[in-house]
């Protein structure tokens, strides 16, 4: 393939799953050719995520042209690679799925080129303190000089799934509506990436969102972080009408997506976009003001624990003083159906919620949860976390749906793939390293722009010689 030879568009396609947003589409018709010169090399062949260490002699292989050559495979990180080559490497002709897919925003409105690209500023923490710890890797996809074929692609994203974390996000934001409740708090919203955005959507009136997504989208990405992209687009002017509204100082939420650490294993069709959570150290939490962390996940059962790659940090936020807590958001359920009976007939209220920024736009009809199943048990939320009263939580009644053990949680060591690899970085504290054979691909030294190869192999070990074609 000749490296000159410009790509470009042939055809516009209009069937479902293959099309842009119409408004990408128009914008096309005003600029053929949006792809200019990219590397030819995005044409090739990529592997899928086995890992080969520096140095390591990979493979001998008989050049087809006659004469022997040896060829020489390291581990290169896949976003660095994505980042040289564009978001798609390898896989050009694949296609994005958007289950989910809306044409409109939160507000009804239809998202045009521009509200996409500037997401990385528009979704940035206001408050100056939490701007170090803001990971805007994944936003800035949109706008890599690369990356003009993802802008095709990408599309709103409402899901049911999205809703109910919204839903249960406006239960625990009412919570903290209560008069002198705790500002000295962080929280930690781990939940798979588009509902992480939809719950910190439904928060964004009295916690300043603080975004960690640190990869980039694929076309066979082990993450489906392209469907994040779509849920920050849906819930983007919802989140920026939160912003006036929101008390200064804004006690933070730190939002991961969890499936960051999808397990792969030995799959060469796959690309291993996966990272890990970059999140303060207790040292800048504590310079925050932050006293209590509170760890929201989906888990259900006895077994109750952080993510991996965040223990370490957990453990230190103990032992530094700052009381960890977890939150199962399966301890939100609708009211019993003495409580529907009672707020039907408006002899109860449920908790007050604050209204000065609309719910989003929804085909479904808003549901209201309460901790431990009914309005009456809502308040003893308070009372089994410890770290704030009220009258009502003093004669909250106990809940009428099992709730689990999270505000027993206490972080403890346990040996991970991540344990002992924190790092400094552009904020003294934050970050880690990857672990072997974790978000990196081989690249084979053969690789030239012309005639580029990436092979194959397994994950975390090596020697496999399947390629995936683009």
């Amino acid at each position: 393939m000749s490296q000159d030879k410009p790509f470009s568009r042939k055809a516009f396609i209009d069937e479902p799953g293959l099309t842009g947003a119409r408004w990408w589409q128009d914008e096309l018709q005003a600029d053929p050719d949006p792809f200019g010169r990219r590397s030819a090399l995005k044409s090739m062949l990529w592997i899928g995520g086995g890992v080969l260490s520096a140095g390591l002699l990979a493979s001998l292989v008989l050049d087809v042209g006659g004469g022997d050559a040896l060829d020489m495979q390291s581990a290169v990180d896949a976003l660095e690679l994505q980042r040289e080559e564009g978001w798609d490497v390898g896989a050009m002709n694949k296609v994005l799925d958007f289950p989910g897919a809306v044409s409109q925003d939160a507000r009804g409105q239809t998202p045009d080129m521009t509200t996409l690209q500037s997401l990385a500023s528009g979704l940035a923490p206001t408050q100056a303190e939490l701007k170090p710890y803001y990971v805007s890797t994944l936003f800035q996809a949109i706008t890599d000089h690369n990356n003009a074929a993802l802008l095709t692609q990408v599309r709103p994203v409402d899901t049911p799934e999205m809703e109910t974390a919204f839903d249960k996000a406006r239960a625990l934001l009412s919570l903290f509506q209560e008069a002198s409740s705790p500002r000295d708090i962080a929280l930690v919203v781990d939940l798979p990436g588009p509902q992480a955005v939809a719950f910190a959507a439904g928060l964004a009136e009295l916690f300043e969102p603080v975004f960690l997504f640190d990869n980039w989208p694929h076309p066979a990405g082990v993450v489906p972080s392209h469907l994040v992209l779509g849920a920050a687009l849906f819930h983007a002017p919802l989140l920026a009408e939160s912003a006036p509204v929101r008390q200064l100082p804004a006690p933070p939420v730190f939002v991961v997506d969890s499936q960051r650490l999808n397990p792969y294993t030995d799959d060469p069709d796959t690309f291993d976009n996966r990272y890990v959570a970059r999140l303060p150290s207790a040292e800048r939490l504590k310079a925050l003001g932050v006293k209590h962390v509170l760890y929201i996940n989906d888990q259900a059962g006895p077994e109750l624990q952080e993510a991996d790659d965040l223990n370490e940090d957990f453990v230190a936020y103990q032992a530094a003083g700052v009381d960890t807590k977890l939150l199962s958001l399966r301890d939100f359920s609708p009211p019993v159906s003495e409580d529907m009976a009672a707020l039907a007939s408006g002899v109860s209220a449920a908790p007050s919620q604050s209204s000065a920024v609309a719910p989003p736009l929804r085909t479904g009809v808003p549901l209201i949860f309460f901790y431990g199943g009914s309005y009456l048990s809502h308040p003893a939320f308070w009372g089994n976390y410890g770290w704030y009263s009220t009258p009502r939580s003093a004669h909250a009644m106990p809940p009428v749906r099992p709730v689990s053990r999270g505000a027993d949680f206490a972080p403890t060591p346990r040996p991970t793939v991540f344990s002992s690899r924190a790092v400094g970085g552009a904020v003294s504290g934050v970050g880690k390293q990857k672990p072997s054979g974790f978000g990196r691909v081989s690249l084979s030294s053969s690789y030239h722009p012309s005639a580029a190869s990436y092979a194959g192999g397994r994950s975390g070990s090596f020697g496999r010689g399947v390629s995936f074609g683009g």
